[in-house]
């Protein structure tokens, strides 16, 4: 018998018991004994042993029901489109964190929160840009300057901050053209982020339903999916080097002094 037949009998035989009030004490208290059975060589090699029990007793003792996986083959077009809507939903508070490369394109890395509309693009020592709902800050390297655009990345952070500038996959999710091209070791769908531009190819996760990769045009992209931690939230954000030029586009209009007007009235 191996151990996942072990933990599924054990499951099944204590679905319905209820763990005395005094259990975790008792646990405790034999846990301590036993520690000392083991430091006097009484019990030598069964360490292991009571790792494994304690890993049972942690499946029987608590309430976290086993994961239920879905297998995308048994599903229809319909219910996949509609789990990778879902999922795209679920993750507006998620960072996605992107590489785009193609043929003729540098490879570059981007990172979007799209629930608060922050982003970020880098190209090691090309440019760093990011992207707040108020503004832009570009890092241009070779020239040495740091531009800030005043006007904010709107409502689609990704575009912002992606180099095909067509927005985040889960626009391709929300369009009715999306269509599911088969499903294998990952789910391949096919549609348009906007009705105008070409076919967009999209991958998902099995078992997330999230894209893993995108096709558009000559670019392809690569996805992944973090938590927005506060060490993840650093990837958001760039620090400008000081000695660099700055400069603000469109260019803030100094006001004209008004302490040369005479306003005195008129004299008669």
């Amino acid at each position: 018998m191996t151990e996942d037949d072990l933990r599924e009998q054990l499951r099944d035989a204590t679905a319905d018991f209820v763990p005395r009030d005094d259990l975790l004490e008792s646990l405790a208290d034999r846990h301590a004994r036993q520690h000392k059975r083991v430091r006097r060589g009484l019990i030598g090699g069964s360490a292991a042993a009571i790792a494994v029990v304690a890993v049972l007793l942690g499946t029987v003792f608590t309430n976290t029901p086993a994961p239920v996986t879905v297998d995308p083959a048994t599903l229809t077009e319909a219910e996949i489109i509609e789990k990778a809507r879902a999922a795209d939903a679920a993750a507006q508070g998620m960072i996605v964190n992107f590489t785009t490369e193609g043929p003729s394109w540098p490879k570059s890395e981007s990172w979007a929160l799209r629930s608060e509309r922050l982003g970020r693009s880098a190209q090691p020592g090309v440019s760093d840009m990011m992207a707040t709902p108020d503004r832009r800050e570009l890092i241009d390297f070779h020239r040495r300057t740091v531009t800030t655009f005043r006007g904010g990345s709107d409502n689609d952070v990704v575009s912002s901050v992606s180099a095909s500038g067509t927005g985040d996959p889960g626009k391709a999710l929300q369009n009715d053209t999306i269509r599911l091209v088969g499903v294998g070791a990952e789910i391949h769908l096919r549609g348009k982020i906007f009705e105008n531009l070409r076919t967009v190819d999209i991958w998902l996760d099995r078992k997330t339903f999230l894209p893993t990769r995108s096709v558009q045009g000559v670019l392809t992209i690569t996805y992944k999916w973090l938590p927005a931690t506060e060490e993840n939230r650093k990837n958001l954000v760039h620090e400008a080097p000081r000695d660099f030029t700055y400069e603000t586009f469109p260019p803030v209009t100094p006001l004209v002094p008004q302490s040369g007007l005479n306003t005195a009235p008129p004299t008669k």
